[in-house]
């Protein structure tokens, strides 16, 4: 990637420095820009990032330039940047647009300049604008025909690197080594009461149970991968994050969340949280048919569906994480952000407790000595962390 100045905010963005930032994929394009236009988009989906759609005037009509590009950019906002640095959200999403992304067997915009600066905590990407394709409203949901298309595609991604995420071209993605369970495990536990302390209406006396149970278990959990095989994953894979052409084909941006984990994670991220309750409880066994006909594919020995429907249930509580986290811990001010995390949040309960995939809790993650040790340093620092604040 070229060597450019990293945008703080959308006031840093010209026409010289889109030029520059265009020039290795375009050359001679900073000549050819006569004027920009910069619109915020996003908001409901971009909580971590700022995302902006540049549109682009030339000094003579031509059709080899992009009329449009997205342009994404670190968050303003204090809470944002805390999470996003705890999380390595920023490299994980530069690493997957500047290594992997050319040979992902899944359709992503394209790549036109990148830079990460890991102790600033920033980032920008210029990105393909894919308005010519559809985007659907995740408060609405996908239809059925939307849900299979988009559950094909990310097992093609998955059937790519299923128990090869040894491949050199996921060298530098992120794991989820004890370390970085730890952490998640550490940033989960100080989001639970705050997720309860807001949005306990939404709580069952059951689905608060399984959330603080998880929260004791956290790192034992995400360890264990949920039963599967790993593989490398979207990590957010919703419907806000999905693009549909009109050749049942669909486009996935969004990859902060990327990393090697359980595949049947994003599937159950998905379905849970980007389709209505009765739309999904008509296509999941369907989809998850799908899913393991699509991975199967690609193994050497195939994932019968009976063993799919069991690692999707359990995979569900994995849901958990991304939700107790942005509701107990992001300022969600914006109207939509806050009606579209509570739709969310609420879709991923009920998928829960109807699929009664709590009863994992007592069979994957047993109160052993080693599940204890692997839980013990979120749990001892959360504890140092709340006696702090008490103090303080």
């Amino acid at each position: 990637m070229a060597s450019i100045d990293i945008p703080s905010s959308k006031v840093h963005i010209s026409t010289e420095w889109l030029g520059q930032a265009l020039g290795e994929s375009f050359p001679g394009i900073g000549s050819a820009i006569k004027g920009i236009d910069i619109s915020e988009i996003g908001v409901g989906f971009g909580l971590m990032a700022v995302l902006c759609r540049v549109k682009i005037e030339y000094t003579e009509m031509t059709q080899q330039y992009p009329n449009s590009v997205v342009v994404k950019m670190s968050s303003s906002d204090p809470a944002s940047l805390g999470l996003a640095k705890s999380l390595d959200l920023y490299r994980r999403e530069y690493v997957f647009y500047s290594e992997i992304q050319k040979v992902a067997k899944i359709r992503t915009p394209k790549l036109y300049c990148g830079a990460h600066d890991k102790k600033e905590n920033r980032f920008f990407l210029v990105l393909e604008d894919l308005q010519s394709m559809k985007a659907v409203n995740q408060l609405d949901g996908a239809s059925s025909e939307q849900a299979i298309v988009a559950v094909r595609a990310i097992a093609r991604l998955h059937g790519q690197f299923w128990n090869r995420t040894d491949a050199s071209e996921l060298k530098n993605v992120y794991r989820m080594t004890p370390i970085n369970a730890a952490a998640i495990h550490f940033v989960y536990l100080s989001n639970v009461e705050g997720s309860i302390e807001k949005f306990g209406r939404y709580y069952t006396p059951e689905s608060e149970q399984i959330v603080r149970t998880i929260g004791r278990r956290a790192t034992e959990f995400l360890i264990g991968s949920g039963g599967a095989d790993e593989t490398y994953t979207h990590g957010d894979y919703r419907l806000d994050n999905l693009f549909f052409d009109d050749n049942g084909e669909c486009a996935a941006v969004d990859w902060q969340v990327s990393g090697t984990s359980n595949g049947f994670f994003d599937l159950a991220y998905f379905l849970t949280g980007s389709l209505a309750p009765a739309t999904r409880r008509d296509v999941e066994r369907e989809a998850v048919r799908n899913y393991c006909e699509v991975l199967g594919d690609a193994l050497p020995t195939p994932i019968t569906f009976e063993e799919g429907w069991e690692l999707y249930r359990q995979a569900v509580l994995a849901c958990l994480f991304t939700s107790v986290i942005v509701t107990g811990g992001l300022d969600l001010s914006v109207d939509r952000s806050n009606e579209l995390v509570v739709e969310g949040f609420k879709r991923t309960l009920t998928a829960i407790e109807e699929l009664n995939s709590g009863e994992f809790l007592n069979d994957s993650i047993k109160e052993s000595v080693l599940g204890k040790l692997a839980n013990f340093p979120a749990n001892f620092a959360y504890s140092l962390y709340r006696m702090f604040r008490r103090n303080s």
